[in-house]
């Protein structure tokens, strides 16, 4: 009965048909230390590397028989193929899809669909598979329409109008390895059955807690032994690396900081080791200093500024094309610009997604070492290389399922049927959902200073259904981090900077109510990756609107607003994004003027005086730019380069900017809509008595004024306040503000 089905599932598998979309392969580079043994250590590596393949079979097989003995793996073949047919997506048919994207085929009705969506309805394929294989492959390359996620420099559509979440072209957590050898579709733990140990963190959490004393053993005997190597051949940088990765597995990290110190291999191999020990042992920051070493080192002996290019897989499909036509030079720069994107918070000292880039990186190096490992097979052949691109992109998977040898013999009569290497086990990658991405969209990184805070998508969005979301790259970030909301900010001129006032309504949440210590935020601005500078830092009670300012360059900015949790039970808040902050006053040319975007202030009530001094206005800057109708609100601004008692003339419109302003007003003069104004203008000349203005101490005339705002007679909708200052002789300024007015 068990041979019928794994024919029946043999001839499934061996119908569905290879695809394989031109994508440059990844330049996952091996780290410098893979250099050959000198002749006195060959023998001893042949040694050792039969010692450590039987500990591999050792802790494989105890893996295996654990699932098998819990009845983990008695997957119904029929019920899923079924299931799977009607598109009814169970943890199963999610995993089975899992591992025939595996080997790189699409069923029958996918590949069916994919061809309409490459050539039209009316295409008729060739009736030789092979030559229907070729000619897709040739127009996927051609076009590379179903390499590249929506938005990038290629057309794509919806997963769904493919088929199956995990078998449609684009989707992007398809990791494709060179052509024909196979690729990875990791996924998310199957939220119906929970989330497991996370096996990313420590290899042996994947087997049963009797197993493992006995496999910290037979680890401990190969430990024994690599140690011997590395006191003979201290300069051998495998052994020195496969030393430091079986401590590291057996949690023994003062050994394996030990052993990495010792390591006397090239400075960039070694100091990578350290940085991995800290890393593993959660001392991010000396992690991270061991890493930067590194980093240095091997650009030294590369004699090159983009010695590594393993940033580039974080990108997505198109970014990536793109970045690696770039000279080398500028790789590096964007290297730079990646990393300082996606630094979680410039506030708190070092940068967590650079150490866990480098941490993979380095363990990569150590597993992919061998053609497999305890559960891994890192053979090209056999969709090494995709694997080696999905551990650098998502990290050690939380989970790997494996669905028994049944489900492996299946898949390896199909892969002989297209002449592929069969090397199981064959697992799904599985990855828990609590993932954090940290790079933000690739415009962001390519043109930081146009950045916007909604860049950063960080988690899932609470609407989107969890198979929907995959981002190019994720993190298991020990904290959740969440966008502050938008407020309001504002730029005033000075002699030599600029004064950055921002102010947020209800900015934190989630607070946990046992902790009374005040919340710390910081607003740091930053011109480039080695120029970051904190301009502001306060105090925020809980409740309280967060109200912050301070000096910074007259220069394209990025700013970040950082509220860090006070405990690891809180969630991090931030903002960041990018701007262009006007030029200081000393920067003015003669005779030139200008006007501030103005500020909403809040009065206390309607009627009150607007204030003028510039105190009191960032204390009552509001936080929101939407208002209810009787909001008692007031505008602040600045003008430079008008003299006081100069001849103004002062304009302020509000004009309506939503697509409906026109239908209102048609509909007002009908009598069918609200008659409340869409625009309204102001006029005056200057100098005027009855009006107030303040004086600002700098070196250019800089003059402040205020005006109270009745917004009751404005329809709901988005307007925008605009201010013209205009001396007789023609020579005028302008500053804008939008805002909305809720129904």
């Amino acid at each position: 009965m068990i041979v019928a089905h794994v024919r029946r599932v043999a001839r499934a598998v061996s119908a569905l048909l290879v695809i394989a979309v031109c994508v440059t392969p990844s330049p996952l580079r091996a780290m410098t230390m893979l250099q050959p043994p000198n002749k006195d250590s060959i023998d001893l590596r042949k040694d050792l590397n039969k010692r450590i393949s039987r500990f591999h079979k050792t802790w494989r097989d105890a893996w295996t028989q654990s699932l098998i003995d819990r009845g983990q793996v008695n997957i119904n073949l029929t019920q899923t193929q079924n299931d799977y047919n009607f598109r009814n997506f169970t943890p199963e048919v999610r995993r089975y899809q899992a591992l025939l994207c595996y080997t790189g085929w699409l069923g029958e009705a996918d590949m069916a669909n994919a061809e309409a969506r490459l050539y039209g309805s009316n295409f008729t394929a060739p009736t030789n598979p092979r030559d229907r294989v070729s000619i897709v492959d040739r127009q996927v390359a051609a076009s590379a329409a179903a390499s590249a996620p929506t938005g990038e420099d290629s057309p794509s559509v919806s997963a769904s109008t493919i088929g199956a979440n995990s078998l449609s072209l684009e989707n992007p957590r398809r990791v494709r390895g060179d052509r024909n050898k196979g690729q990875v579709c990791p996924m998310w733990v199957p939220e119906e059955i929970g989330i497991p140990m996370d096996e990313g963190e420590r290899l042996d959490l994947a087997l049963p807690i009797g197993i493992r004393p006995i496999v910290r053993r037979a680890r401990d005997t190969v430990i024994t032994r690599l140690t011997q190597a590395a006191q003979r051949y201290p300069n051998d940088g495998w052994v020195s690396g496969q030393l430091v990765r079986f401590l590291i597995d057996n949690a023994d990290y003062d050994r394996a900081l030990s052993a990495a110190r010792a390591c006397a291999s090239d400075d960039a191999w070694c100091a990578a080791l350290e940085g991995l020990v800290y890393e593993q042992s959660w001392q991010m920051l000396d992690a991270e200093r061991a890493f930067r070493r590194s980093v240095e080192a091997e650009r030294r002996m590369a004699g090159v500024p983009c010695a590594d290019t393993t940033v580039m897989v974080l990108l997505p499909a198109g970014p990536r094309r793109e970045a690696r036509r770039l000279p080398c030079e500028v790789q590096a720069e964007l290297s730079e610009r990646v990393w300082w994107m996606s630094d979680p918070l410039w506030s708190v000292p070092g940068n967590e997604r650079f150490v866990a880039h480098y941490a993979r990186r380095t363990h990569l190096a150590l597993r992919s070492a061998f053609d497999e490992d305890e559960r891994y097979v890192w053979r090209a052949i056999a969709a090494g290389e995709a694997l080696q691109e999905t551990i650098i992109r998502y990290g050690w998977p939380t989970h790997t399922y494996w669905a028994g040898y049944q489900m492996d013999s299946a898949i390896n009569i199909g892969r002989e049927s297209v002449m592929m290497q069969a090397e199981p086990p064959y697992t799904s990658k599985e990855y828990a959902p609590d993932r954090v991405t940290l790079l933000p969209d690739y415009r962001a990184i390519n043109n930081p200073f146009e950045a916007k805070a909604t860049d950063w998508p960080f988690v899932r969005p609470d609407t989107t259904p969890l198979d929907d979301w995959w981002p190019s790259e994720h993190v298991a970030f020990p904290r959740r981090i969440a966008t502050l909301p938008e407020g309001q900010m504002l730029m005033l001129r000075r002699d030599t900077s600029v004064l950055f006032g921002i102010a947020i309504d209800d900015p934190v949440h989630q607070l946990d109510a046992r902790v009374d210590t005040p919340i710390e935020v910081a607003v740091v601005a930053s011109t480039s990756p080695v120029d970051i500078q904190t301009i502001a830092q306060t105090t925020l009670p809980p409740g309280v609107s967060l109200r912050a300012n301070g000096y910074l360059k007259p220069a394209p900015s990025v700013v970040s607003v950082e509220v860090p949790g006070r405990v690891a039970t809180e969630i991090d808040h931030r903002s960041r994004f990018g701007i262009a902050p006007p030029p200081s006053l000393s920067e003015m040319l003669p005779n030139e003027v200008g006007v501030s975007d103005p500020a909403f202030v809040l009065l206390p009530s309607r009627g009150a005086e607007a204030p003028l001094d510039l105190e009191t206005v960032l204390k009552q800057m509001v936080g929101s730019l939407s208002f209810t109708r009787q909001a008692p609100v007031a505008l602040y601004w600045e003008s430079y380069g008008f003299a006081p008692g100069d001849t103004v003339d002062v304009e302020i419109r509000i004009a309506r900017r939503d697509e409906n302003s026109l239908l209102r007003s048609l509909g007002a003069a009908l009598g069918v809509a609200d008659g409340r104004r869409d625009s309204i203008s102001i006029k005056w000349r200057e100098p005027d008595p009855g009006r107030a203005a303040a004086v600002v101490a700098t070196n250019v005339p800089t003059v402040a004024r205020t005006l109270a705002i009745d917004l009751r007679n404005l329809a709901a909708g988005t307007y925008a306040f605009i201010i013209e200052m205009a001396r007789p002789d023609g020579t005028r300024a302008r500053g804008e503000r939008r805002i909305e007015i809720l129904e």
